[in-house]
């Protein structure tokens, strides 16, 4: 750490992963606890990462894991940036159509048409933080017709207050929902449930390759995100076959 500004960043991510550790369900012995976060992990990683019969230097730490977003600097903000950059591959890949930015309690629409018409026109919609992940803040919305919308499979409102609600998520992106595969569905048909990939560079063949693939499913807990840490489940993809 050579700079003031290194040294901000180092020590503020060392107290959020101590305050989102302390408000985790994990029970394990207090000096255990201690002893984990000094080396920058939280609570869950002794049991996912068998830290009880493998040595931590083998394993990125949670706190190693949030600075590394600051390797892409000064372009962190381009892959942390939900809006930003959904506008800059759309148009190179494949991806869930943004239909519009809420900023500052207003929607501004991607697309010509207005929210209202937005919402009436799709069966399911997905608001989303611009900036953050977990699956904190999620919230999908279902056209449950005659004006009727479903949030979340919990509560039910009219055209009006869901306008109102998505306008009221500060600093958001709207954007359409993606039907999954049957075999996903299978898995768990109430959640979203996605392969995440791992590439990493060879610096000898100069060649990117897999490192790892996971299929991520969804659970009553994680509902209605498939995140670990929302009480997802992940499972290994076998890359062979």
């Amino acid at each position: 750490m050579n700079s003031l500004k290194e040294k901000i960043k180092y020590y503020y991510f060392y107290f959020h992963l101590i305050i989102k550790d302390f408000k985790s369900d994990i029970k394990i012995p207090i000096l255990k606890r201690i002893n984990l976060l000094y080396r920058g992990f939280t609570s869950e990683k002794l049991y996912l990462y068998n830290l009880k019969n493998y040595k931590y230097h083998n394993y990125l730490s949670d706190h190693q894991g949030s600075m590394a977003r600051y390797l892409n600097d000064p372009f962190s903000e381009i892959v942390s940036n939900k809006f930003i950059f959904s506008k800059l591959i759309n148009s190179e890949f494949k991806i869930a159509n943004l239909l519009g930015l809420v900023y500052n309690n207003s929607f501004y629409p991607n697309v010509k048409e207005k929210l209202k018409n937005i919402l009436l026109s799709n069966k399911y919609l997905v608001c989303k933080p611009v900036v953050g992940g977990g699956g904190e803040g999620v919230i999908i919305i279902k056209n449950n017709g005659v004006n009727k919308f479903l949030i979340n499979a919990k509560r039910e409102l009219n055209l009006s207050d869901t306008c109102n609600l998505i306008k009221s998520k500060h600093n958001c992106i709207l954007t359409e929902f993606v039907q999954q595969g049957k075999f996903a569905n299978s898995l768990n048909p109430h959640t979203i449930n996605t392969i995440r990939v791992l590439t990493l560079f060879d610096m000898n063949t100069r060649n990117p390759f897999i490192a790892r693939a996971v299929f991520r499913i969804g659970t009553k807990k994680s509902f209605p995100v498939d995140n670990f840490s929302k009480g997802g489940l992940s499972s290994l993809i076998n890359l062979d076959d």
